[in-house]
């Protein structure tokens, strides 16, 4: 699922996306390390990219029953 959220960001962003992810009890967390001016594309219009994203994880992870989180960072943070 790692690879997979890198690959879509990557798409979008045309930039390299630094992912990490944890598998929490009962959730899924992902970061993404991204530069201030892709934030914007990732999120999209109210939420609407990042929802998509999350659905595709969704449907590919082992487990459906756990949460998706994607916490959003940018590079100068």
């Amino acid at each position: 699922m790692k690879e997979l959220l890198a690959h879509i960001v990557s798409s979008i962003t045309d930039t390299d996306v630094l992912v990490s992810f944890e598998d929490n009890p009962g959730e899924y967390t992902f970061t993404l390390t991204l530069q201030p001016e892709d934030v914007g594309l990732i999120i999209g219009k109210k939420g609407s990219v990042i929802k998509a994203i999350r659905n595709l994880l969704k449907i590919t992870a082992p487990d459906t029953t756990k949460r998706m989180n994607i916490h959003i960072a940018s590079q100068d943070q």
